[in-house]
């Protein structure tokens, strides 16, 4: 890297870590992700989300730092296999706090929320085309809709005082079901079910919220799914 590079990642990391810093003291408006310049400070201040360290205790989830002893406070990203920005979420004391901000593979914005020590209380969703989706959460309370790139449902559950409650259910690319479970408070109630391929209509059930490992289209289902429960 050469100098003159290496100063200004110096000095836009200083900058970073201020401006953070005044915004926790200050209680300033969170950064505008739709602006790129401002995702761009975000990403290096993220860390990887494969480093930060995941606790489910009595139905409870919190996510640790990688010492596994520190509750994680800051921003986490997830990146496509594109290299394109997937999501940033912003945690406090182990818990998502402040804005979760993802994107699709093609570069369009999927929804941007605002948490408050884990629940959701603000969101809106646009679809792959940029259209704006059913998703709207006022107050805690609403419709979450996902979709996949090609346009067809991938997700549909609802908030209640910030917390999933009723059916959540999924969808292959193929618009063929997924997954599909009850949720009460946030919390799971009853047993999943999981249709084995978006080919093959058996179904298999089970009483945790992830289940086993089927195949390479099912990890990539779960994938989605499981950033969208937690």
């Amino acid at each position: 890297m050469g100098k003159l590079s290496l100063v200004s990642l110096i000095a836009l990391l200083g900058f970073t870590t201020v401006w953070s810093q005044q915004q926790k003291e200050n209680n300033e408006p969170w950064p505008d992700l739709s602006d790129a310049k401002k995702v761009a400070e975000v990403l290096i201040l993220a860390m990887p989300a494969e480093r930060i360290h995941v606790s489910t205790k009595d139905g409870e989830r919190l996510l640790y730092s990688p010492d596994r002893q520190t509750l994680y406070e800051g921003w986490s990203k997830k990146m496509h296999a594109n290299g394109k920005i997937d999501d940033l979420i912003h945690y406090k004391d182990g818990k998502q706090n402040g804005p979760w901000n993802r994107w699709y593979e093609n570069g369009q914005k999927q929804y941007d929320f605002i948490m408050k020590d884990g629940k959701m209380i603000t969101g809106t969703g646009w679809k792959p085309t940029g259209e704006p989706s059913p998703t709207k959460i006022v107050n805690g309370n609403g419709l979450c809709v996902g979709y996949h790139v090609n346009g067809r449902k991938r997700f549909e559950g609802r908030r209640v005082n910030g917390d999933l409650e009723g059916i959540v259910s999924f969808w292959y690319a193929n618009g063929a079901k997924y997954w599909q479970r009850n949720f009460k408070r946030g919390k799971a109630n009853g047993q999943a079910k999981e249709w084995v391929s978006s080919t093959n209509p058996s179904i298999i059930t089970g009483s945790g919220e992830i289940i086993p490992h089927q195949s390479d289209e099912t990890s990539e289902a779960r994938r989605h799914l499981c950033k969208w429960l937690t």
